[in-house]
């Protein structure tokens, strides 16, 4: 039996980001403690990779934070939703061989995912 001296890179399939647009809106809809934490972090791409470094994570799946992007209106939660995708595709171009990105759909708005589809 061979052992490879070098450890396999990891792969993050559940890291979340981030923007201040979406902090803002969630803090607006009345989530100021997501997941019971006393505020939302701050999230920077470079932080990130220095800890992906850190703990050895070759790739990270990035996808928005909880609690998602609809808050009760389906035109906000279809915008909030289009703003953190193309963040979320920005911030891959920027990194390509570090960083994915999961797409945010704004659920429960079946619609809205569907009519962005027939118009691309």
């Amino acid at each position: 039996m061979t052992t490879n001296p070098e450890p396999t890179p990891l792969i993050d399939v559940h890291a979340h980001f981030l923007t201040r647009r979406y902090v803002r809106a969630a803090q607006d809809a009345g989530n100021a403690q997501p997941d019971g934490m006393a505020a939302f972090p701050t999230w920077q791409a470079f932080v990130h990779l220095e800890l992906m470094d850190q703990w050895g994570v070759a790739t990270s799946l990035l996808s928005i934070s909880s609690p998602g992007v609809h808050f009760g209106d389906d035109a906000a939660a279809r915008a909030l939703s289009r703003h953190v995708n193309e963040a979320g595709a920005e911030i891959k171009r920027q990194n390509p061989t570090r960083l994915g990105h999961f797409a945010s759909l704004p659920l429960p708005d079946v619609d809205g995912p569907l009519a962005e589809c027939s118009t691309r």
